[in-house]
C-alpha cells in the first residue's frame, strides 16, 4: 500500500517515492516533488571513513556544499548558461542582469567581454560573495533562498534575472515572487531553468549530493503562479532525454570511480523495481525546462 501525505504547497495527496537519503513526495495535481529536511541512514554512511566518501558527498550539507566556491579561480568558461544568454543578448536590450545563485560568477565575466552591461550575482554566504567579488570584480549580493525576506539585494530593478538550476532549493515560492516582482523592470525578462520534476532527476540527486533539491516544481505550475503575478508567459523550451543511468554512472575516471558506478547503478536498479508501480518509463529519462516570463 502506497503511503499518502499532504502537498505542502497545494494542500492535496502526495505519492511517496523511496530513494537512497530521503523519502520524496509527488503531489498528484501540482506534480511538484519535495523532500523532508533530514536525511534517511543509506548505504553511503558506513563509507564515511572510507576513500569513497567525497564520490559520494555522504559529508555535504548546506553550509559545506559550495565551500570548492572559496577555491575557485578566474579562468575562461562558457557553458549553457552562457551560450543561452548569448543567443538571447543579441535580440533583447538588456544593460542589466542579475543571476541568482549565479557562483562563481565565471559566466558574468565572459558576458561581460563582448557586451556593455551590469552584470550582478547573488549567493547565500557572506563569505562566498566577498570572495567571488574580489576574484570575479562582479557585484555579489546575499540572498539565502531560507530566508528571501532578509536579502541583501539593491533595492533596484534589472532587465533580466536568470535563476539556473537554483529555484530547487526554494522552499517559500510566494516569498520569491513578491522579490522578484520588485526587481523585474517592466517589459523586463525573467529566465528559469531546472529539471522536470520525475524519478530520474531525484534518483540522479539523491545519489550524487547529499544536499538535493528542497522542491521539484513543475513548469505548469511556475507558469500558473507568475502569470497571476505580473509575469507573462514569454517563451518555453524543453531539452534533451537522457537517460539517468547512463549519463551519470557510465564514465569512470579511476578504479574507485569505477567501484563507485557500479554501486550507485545498483543503487539506481534497486530504486527502480522498489518504485515501479509508482513510476512510468519515461520518468527514467531526465529532461530540463526553460521558461521565460515578460514583466507586465
Amino acid at each position: 500500500m502506497i503511503k499518502r501525505y499532504i502537498c505542502r504547497i497545494c494542500k492535496n495527496k502526495t505519492i511517496t517515492i523511496s530513494s537512497l537519503r530521503f523519502l520524496f513526495y509527488k503531489c498528484k495535481i501540482c506534480n511538484n516533488i519535495y523532500r523532508p529536511d533530514h536525511n534517511k541512514f543509506n548505504i553511503f554512511d558506513y563509507l564515511k571513513k572510507t576513500s569513497f566518501v567525497k564520490l559520494s558527498n555522504n559529508y555535504k550539507n548546506k553550509k559545506n556544499q559550495f565551500e570548492w566556491y572559496l577555491n575557485f579561480k578566474r579562468k575562461s568558461y562558457k557553458d549553457d548558461k552562457y551560450f543561452f544568454l548569448t543567443k538571447f543578448l543579441k535580440r533583447k536590450k538588456i544593460k542589466k542582469i542579475l543571476d541568482i545563485s549565479g557562483a562563481p560568477g565565471l559566466t558574468g565575466i565572459e558576458i561581460k567581454k563582448k557586451n556593455k552591461l551590469n552584470y550582478e550575482i547573488t549567493e547565500y554566504n557572506d563569505k562566498i560573495s566577498k570572495h567571488i567579488k574580489k576574484i570575479t570584480g562582479l557585484s555579489t549580493y546575499i540572498l539565502d533562498f531560507d530566508n528571501i525576506k532578509k536579502n541583501k539585494v539593491p533595492n533596484k530593478k534589472y532587465d533580466l534575472i536568470l535563476i539556473w538550476y537554483s529555484i530547487y532549493y526554494c522552499k517559500n515560492i510566494v516569498h520569491l515572487i513578491d522579490f522578484l516582482k520588485k526587481r523585474v523592470k517592466k517589459n523586463g525578462y525573467l529566465v528559469i531553468s531546472q529539471n522536470i520534476p520525475n524519478f530520474a532527476a531525484i534518483t540522479k540527486f539523491s545519489i550524487t549530493e547529499s544536499y538535493p533539491p528542497y522542491v521539484l516544481y513543475d513548469h505548469k505550475f511556475l507558469v500558473q503562479k507568475f502569470q497571476k503575478s505580473e509575469f507573462n508567459l514569454f517563451d518555453l523550451k524543453f531539452f534533451e532525454e537522457k537517460f539517468f543511468i547512463k549519463q551519470y554512472f557510465f564514465k569512470s575516471k579511476s578504479f574507485y570511480n569505477f567501484i563507485y558506478n557500479i554501486i550507485c547503478i545498483l543503487i539506481s536498479v534497486y530504486y527502480i523495481i522498489t518504485n515501479y508501480f509508482k513510476i512510468s518509463f519515461t520518468d527514467l529519462f531526465l529532461k530540463d525546462y526553460l521558461v521565460i516570463f515578460k514583466k507586465n
